[in-house]
């Protein structure tokens, strides 16, 4: 029995999974991880950083009651990581993070960054994932 170890990536650390070839866990291996954001401020706006394993795609749209930014993260994991984050001081007041269940079996994860007041975002890729930047609305 042949055993394939596989390595990725993941900013100062790494994962590896080890799986048997063409078995059904290689569905699995293709996902990408989701560590633990992180919350920081930089010229007059609050950046939240979602650490992802990998390159990945996610779809952004905001809503309402309470105000907040809602990231989908197909094919993302984030089942080995908590669920709740406390945000900062002037823009987001939390970050839920929740693992959902697809009808194939795939991973996908939903981040909801909780805002204290409405705010504009634009999402960047950065050096260790995704970057949402949140800058303050004057609406």
């Amino acid at each position: 029995m042949l055993w394939v170890l596989r390595l990725w990536p993941f900013g100062r650390h790494a994962q590896f999974a080890a799986t048997l070839p063409n078995a059904q866990a290689n569905a699995s291996e293709a996902a990408a991880s989701l560590g633990e954001p992180k919350i920081s401020q930089a010229n007059q706006a609050t950046i939240v950083e979602l650490p992802v394993s990998s390159t990945v795609s996610y779809t952004s749209r905001k809503a309402h009651d309470p105000e907040r930014i809602v990231v989908d993260l197909p094919g993302v994991d984030a089942r080995a990581i908590a669920s709740g984050f406390p945000g900062d001081a002037d823009l987001v007041a939390e970050v839920r993070i929740q693992a959902q269940p697809t009808s194939e079996n795939n991973p996908h994860t939903v981040v909801e960054l909780v805002l204290k007041k409405p705010s504009e975002y634009q999402i960047e890729r950065g050096p260790e994932g995704l970057q949402v930047i949140n800058r303050w609305s004057r609406k």
